[in-house]
This record gives structure tokens, C-alpha cells and sequence, in this order.
């Protein structure tokens, strides 16, 4: 079993309401600022003897731009206890960080049901319609969309990079 799955196979979703997830534009994460970054799971397990409280435990991980973390049993027992409630509050308390639900799809317990998630699960950006077909063949090609302005074309650490694109059908 590995302790990092394959990104296909992690699994993403903001603990917030509704309102605030369609708003990601405010997450501090996905601005133009450097550097990015966010606690990827040491957030989930510190709770307990090393944090007795959450003001203890949210003053060590609001410094970066969000937190990462199991909040589920599907592969380590025990998160379900307290990591959603202190995931929740953290993602009031700081509504322009990122809080994200680790999940795992390929090696979690078997016996967990998860109708909600599988393993492609991601978040993205809003879509932006295609106007019309993506030919079949290889090749450059040119593809309309109702909105070019909403893709970066300098972006990264060095501003030498452009936005990365992923074509999904609509069922």
C-alpha cells in the first residue's frame, strides 16, 4: 500500500458552504502570489495528545494558504472523530484558504462505502464551453470557447508557463 497515491487517485473537496465553494476565486492559493503552499496532511493526524484544543491546533496551521487532510475512516481509523469539525471551523474562520478532503480511492479499506467520491474527483476551475466539435486527429488544432479570457497565458514560478486544459464530455 502506498502512503501517497497517484494524483488520479486522490480524491478533493472543499469543506465549506455552497456559497463559498463557487466563489474560488478569493482562495489565496490560486492567486498570482508566491509562494504556494498548504499543509498537506499534517493537519489531520495532530490532533489529540500534541493540540488538546482547536485554537492550539488552528494557530499552527493557519500560517500557509490551506490545509489538506483525511476527515474519513476509508483508510486511516479514526479521523471521523474530530478532523471534520475542526476542518469545518478552520474553513469558517478562514474563508480564503484552502480545505480540501484527502481521499483516498485505490487503497482505502475495502469495506468503506463511498457512493459520493471515486477516483477521478477533482476541482477545477468553472468550465468553459467548447463551441464547437475538437476534430478526431492528430495535430495542432484550434478549439473556440465561449470565454478565451479566463485562461493564463503567463503564468508559474518563473511567469514562463500557460494554464493547463482538460477536455471532459457532458453527459
Amino acid at each position: 500500500m502506498r502512503s501517497i497515491a497517484p494524483l488520479s487517485l486522490i480524491m478533493f473537496a472543499i469543506f465549506t458552504s455552497a456559497s463559498v465553494a463557487r466563489d474560488i476565486e478569493k482562495l489565496d492559493i490560486l492567486g498570482d502570489n508566491y509562494p504556494r503552499a498548504f499543509f498537506f496532511r499534517a493537519s489531520e493526524g495532530t490532533m489529540g495528545a500534541r493540540y488538546r484544543n482547536y485554537e492550539v491546533w488552528e494557530s499552527n496551521f493557519n500560517r500557509l494558504s490551506g490545509i489538506m487532510g483525511k476527515c474519513l475512516d476509508e483508510e486511516v481509523l479514526g479521523r471521523e472523530k474530530q478532523n471534520p469539525e475542526y476542518f469545518t471551523r478552520f474553513k469558517k474562520n478562514h474563508p480564503t484558504q484552502a480545505v480540501l478532503l484527502h481521499f483516498n480511492g485505490n487503497a482505502r479499506d475495502p469495506r468503506y462505502h463511498a457512493e459520493k467520491y471515486f477516483a477521478g474527483h477533482w476541482i477545477y476551475r468553472r468550465a468553459i464551453m467548447i463551441q464547437s466539435d475538437v476534430p478526431a486527429e492528430e495535430g495542432e488544432t484550434t478549439i473556440e470557447v465561449a470565454n478565451a479570457g479566463v485562461f493564463r497565458d503567463v503564468c508559474g514560478r518563473y511567469m514562463t508557463s500557460k494554464d493547463d486544459i482538460a477536455l471532459f464530455g457532458i453527459t
